[in-house]
């Protein structure tokens, strides 16, 4: 090999050694960014998790004692920093029927609002002794919820319905945003409302979940008026709406009618 020939092997090697060492560099790059992109992720979804509410369902069904001092241990559970909001509400002596799905279940039920889980796990871990074996504690996940201002909490009248769910929880997700929130929007649209909110309650394993659709009309009259502006919505607006009149026509398939008990609530 001549001067000329030797030199341009030296370069090419070099070159290759130098294109090798880049090479290194720029995967150890890409490895560190993966390893730092992945932390981020992670941590992104810790803080998420740590700012997401948890809700709590708390029932003393009809014929079961609430305990008396009730409202106590709620603001006891707020001065503490564990609960964000509680709306507790009292089932009224007039109901619209003593038997079958409209029928009442309930003589109080509390909506509990935690600012995370981990609060929601430390009231969790004391609520049973609070509350006493007659109160009906379920963590319960969020599917809906509307609400608009202002408001008048004298004269709010409430109608809370219970639900078997017969299908999986994405599913009843998915129910009650194409199919629940149109029908609330309706008498929402109408001035008739003021807040809803559907709930899916964890239960045991092969035990079917209740749902809970908590309804807050403006008054009683509002209320009363519920039916004529549901009909005429339905009729005019929702059957027009494939989807919601595919999910109309099997909605008992889907979930079973337990019970309707209308409420006020308690300050």
């Amino acid at each position: 090999m001549n001067v000329r020939g030797k030199a341009t092997y030296v370069g090419s090697a070099l070159l290759l050694l130098a294109a090798s060492f880049l090479a290194a560099c720029g995967q150890g790059s890409r490895q560190d960014s993966a390893v730092a992109s992945s932390a981020a992720d992670a941590q992104s979804e810790a803080t998420a998790t740590a700012q997401t509410p948890a809700y709590a369902t708390v029932t003393v069904v009809i014929g079961d004692e609430s305990p008396v001092d009730y409202t106590a241990r709620i603001a006891d559970w707020k001065a503490s920093g564990l609960v964000t909001e509680v709306r507790l509400l009292k089932k009224t002596v007039e109901q619209l029927a003593e038997t079958g799905k409209h029928s009442p279940w309930f003589d109080t039920l509390a909506i509990i609002e935690f600012p995370n889980e981990e609060a929601y796990d430390a009231w969790a871990q004391r609520a049973p002794a609070d509350l006493g074996p007659q109160a009906r504690i379920r963590r319960a996940d969020l599917l809906i919820h509307k609400e608009v201002n202002p408001r008048d909490a004298e004269k709010a009248y409430f109608a809370v319905n219970h639900y078997e769910s017969l299908m999986p929880a994405e599913d009843y997700q998915a129910f009650s945003e194409k199919y629940i929130v149109p029908n609330m929007n309706g008498q929402m649209d109408a001035g008739l409302m003021t807040y809803y909110k559907m709930f899916l309650e964890r239960e045991a394993e092969g035990v079917n979940p209740q749902a809970v659709l908590v309804k807050e009309y403006v008054d009683r009259e509002s209320f009363e008026a519920r039916k004529a502006v549901k009909d005429k919505n339905k009729e005019e607006v929702l059957l027009k709406d494939p989807e919601w009149a595919r999910y109309n026509s099997i909605k008992t398939t889907l979930r079973t009618d337990l019970h309707e008990t209308l409420a006020r609530e308690v300050k």
